[in-house]
C-alpha cells in the first residue's frame, strides 16, 4: 500500500489534487516545497520502493505521471515509452519512440486528455505522439537540436 509520502510527492508532481476555493491548499507551492523538503533527512529516511517494475531493457532516464495520477509514462535507453499502472504493474501501452538514442524525458501536453505525449532524447530530437487508440501510437518529430535534448518543459497555459 502507497505511504502518505509517496502521494504528497505525486500530488506535488502532478499539481496538486483539485480542491475547492474555501479548502485549504494542500500541496505547497513549488518555492515552499522545495525549501521544506531540502535536507529533510526525515522524509529521506521514511522513502522506500513502493514497487519495482521490469518494463524496459535499459536504464530508465524519465518518470511522469499522468495528471490523473494513474498512470506513468517512463522512457528509456532502449528509445520505447511505456505507459504503465504504477500500483498494479501492469503496461497499458509500449511503442517505440521514434528517438534514435536514449529518451531523455517524456510528459503528456495538458488539455490532451493525456493521449499525447511529448518526448525529447539524446538524438536532439523533440517528437510528440499521439495515443490513438490502446494499441497504437503515431510520433512525428516536432524540432531538432543540434546536441542532445535533455529536458521538456510544458506550459498548462498553452
Amino acid at each position: 500500500m502507497p505511504t502518505q509520502d509517496f502521494f504528497n510527492l505525486r500530488d506535488r508532481e502532478i499539481g496538486g489534487r483539485r480542491r475547492q476555493p474555501t479548502q485549504p491548499r494542500s500541496v505547497p507551492s513549488p518555492y515552499k516545497f522545495s525549501r521544506t523538503l531540502r535536507g529533510n533527512e526525515g522524509l529521506v529516511r521514511r522513502l522506500g520502493m513502493e514497487a519495482k517494475h521490469q518494463w524496459h531493457d535499459g536504464c530508465v532516464n524519465t518518470v511522469h505521471f499522468t495528471p490523473s495520477g494513474r498512470w506513468l509514462i517512463t522512457g528509456s535507453d532502449d528509445q520505447m515509452v511505456v505507459i504503465g499502472d504504477w500500483q498494479t504493474g501492469a503496461v497499458r501501452l509500449a511503442y517505440n519512440s521514434g528517438h534514435r538514442n536514449n529518451v531523455f524525458q517524456a510528459k503528456t501536453l495538458p488539455f490532451s486528455n493525456e493521449q499525447t505525449i511529448v518526448t525529447c532524447a539524446a538524438d536532439g530530437e523533440v517528437r510528440v505522439g499521439v495515443l490513438q487508440d490502446d494499441s497504437e501510437v503515431a510520433t512525428r518529430r516536432l524540432a531538432n537540436h543540434r546536441g542532445r535534448a535533455h529536458k521538456l518543459a510544458v506550459d498548462p497555459a498553452s
